[in-house]
């Protein structure tokens, strides 16, 4: 009996798809570098790049990735925040769950995939970093939510223009009715099918019109032709009267329109419990025997059990505990049913004890990390 080389593949794949689902399935990754970071341990790490800017960290890349690293850096220098792409590299759980329980929802079982939850089917995560400078083939970053020894897959450079949906002209809300129009006069002067782009434009408010109904905006500063150039806008008559004009192909088209024109605004939205959590941001107190053991921590410490590798001072480590346990980092499970309990966590070299008591946590101790007895770490 004779075989063909398809009839090995299920009926519902073409020959193409099945090379394609087999090529995945055989890919593997490598990690470009692995993360230098002040947080040592799950407990206190947080869950958003943006809960603790003091969180500093390094990137250096690998030399079995590229002979000369620094080469692959040249330019990113000209970018102050890159995406990091990183692999969660201490999850322990086996299999994942199709509904989760976010922290800040306080026990409400929501879908995974509208969650920022590490147990995920591939344990891939995404996080955006502020990119301070760059030492040959090493990225110093800060504002980082990631463990020390995470593996990082890839980098890119952060780009405004492209990664905010906010100036995103085609993720604002205006119907067709709203749309600007260009006058026939205009096309028939010889711009045949001409490309309007008009951008930033927040400040743009309806006038009352003349009998020419000749839609007018407010005067603005500039503005950012389609070729990047910048246009200032011409007076057209002494009753502070401004036409709207934009460059198209290097013609500057007067903008006219019988229709009303209202101020766009952006579609980008959130699930409400982003913004109006159940749980609200806690109050953070210190005791003063804590205060006295954190002023023993410095860059330039004696002793090297109290010496900073991250923070400079450590001022600016009480600003970074405070920011790191006001989002409350408990689990679920520790806030609910081990409220009574010490809760430790690090930073840097410090080791701290906390506990918990409503709205409010106080700081009861800060030692070394070596001196730590017990590290209770989830």
């Amino acid at each position: 009996m004779h075989f063909s080389d398809t009839d090995f593949i299920p009926h519902s794949l073409s020959l193409e798809r099945f090379i394609d689902e087999a090529l995945v399935e055989s890919m593997e990754v490598k990690p470009i570098g692995y993360i230098n970071s002040l947080f040592a341990f799950k407990n206190g790490t947080p869950r958003q790049p943006t809960v603790c800017p003091f969180a500093r960290g390094s990137l250096k890349i690998e030399k079995s990735i590229f002979t000369n690293p620094e080469h692959s850096l040249e330019g990113l220098e000209e970018f102050s925040h890159v995406w990091v792409i990183f692999v969660f590299h201490k999850n322990t759980t086996e299999y994942v769950k199709a509904k989760v329980k976010p922290p800040r929802l306080n026990g409400k079982r929501v879908g995974l995939f509208s969650t920022r939850s590490p147990y995920r089917p591939n344990a891939i995560g995404l996080t955006l970093a502020k990119l301070e400078n760059i030492s040959g083939g090493t990225l110093h970053l800060s504002g980082i939510d990631l463990l020390d020894g995470t593996p990082v897959l890839d980098i890119k450079p952060y780009i405004h223009k492209y990664d905010s949906p906010i100036s995103c002209p085609s993720c604002m809300n205006s119907s067709p009715e709203e749309d600007v129009k260009v006058s026939s006069d205009s096309i028939n002067r010889g711009n045949q099918e001409p490309e309007l782009l008009v951008s930033d434009m927040e400040q743009v408010k309806e006038r009352n019109m003349s009998s020419t109904d000749r839609t007018t905006f407010e005067e603005p500063k500039s503005q950012i032709s389609n070729s990047g150039t910048e246009s200032k806008s011409e007076e057209n008559d002494p009753s502070d009267n401004y036409d709207c004009k934009v460059s198209c192909d290097n013609q500057s088209l007067n903008i006219e329109s019988s229709s009303e024109v209202v101020n766009k605004q952006p579609i980008v939205k959130a699930a409400e419990w982003i913004s109006d959590a159940p749980i609200s941001k806690l109050s953070v107190k210190i005791t003063d025997r804590a205060s006295f053991q954190l002023q023993k921590f410095s860059k330039t410490a004696e002793n090297p059990d109290f010496k900073l590798k991250f923070l400079h001072s450590s001022d600016e480590a009480l600003d970074a505990i405070k920011a790191i346990l006001c989002e409350d980092p408990r689990s679920i499970y520790r806030r609910q049913k081990c409220e009574d309990s010490l809760y430790y966590f690090t930073v840097d070299t410090l080791h701290v004890t906390c506990w918990f008591d409503d709205n409010i946590v106080e700081i009861v101790r800060i030692q070394p990390i070596l001196y730590a007895q017990h590290l209770k770490v989830s």
